[in-house]
């Protein structure tokens, strides 16, 4: 699950604007607003892109369910 207010919350901590995340991953501005706001969820691919444009490496664990 990806918790949006982070993606701002470090992006702001960082000093950018969305306009730069924006210039930088190549992702539009309105769809940066948008997984910001919880509207939409990034993929893999673009929130690795914005992590690396805010100076950060994305790693991702993956847990298998067991079925019960």
């Amino acid at each position: 699950m990806i918790d949006n207010n982070k993606l701002k919350e470090l992006r702001l901590e960082k000093g950018f604007k969305q306009s730069y995340v924006s210039f930088c991953t190549g992702i539009p501005q309105s769809t940066l607003s948008r997984f910001e706001s919880g509207k939409i969820s990034p993929t893999l691919y673009e929130l690795e892109k914005i992590y690396l444009c805010l100076g950060f490496n994305l790693i991702v664990n993956i847990k298998v369910l067991e079925n019960s």
